[in-house]
């Protein structure tokens, strides 16, 4: 079974300029955070958050 990290990764690969990845790194926040989860996990997690809800993924490109 692939690594909340993976998954999230190749979620944000496939969708990074869709909402629905910004819905689905939402979800993933909640849940990680449900779990006792690593904090640097979620710190990207939220990171990566801000950065698709700011734009700056479509800037990078």
């Amino acid at each position: 079974m692939p690594s909340l990290f993976a998954e999230a990764v190749l979620a944000l690969s496939e969708f990074c300029y869709e909402r629905t990845a910004v819905l689905w790194v939402e979800e993933r926040i909640l849940e990680v955070r449900g779990t006792d989860p690593e904090e640097q996990l979620v710190r990207w997690l939220q990171e990566t958050y801000m950065q698709l809800e700011s734009g700056l993924w479509l800037t990078a490109a």
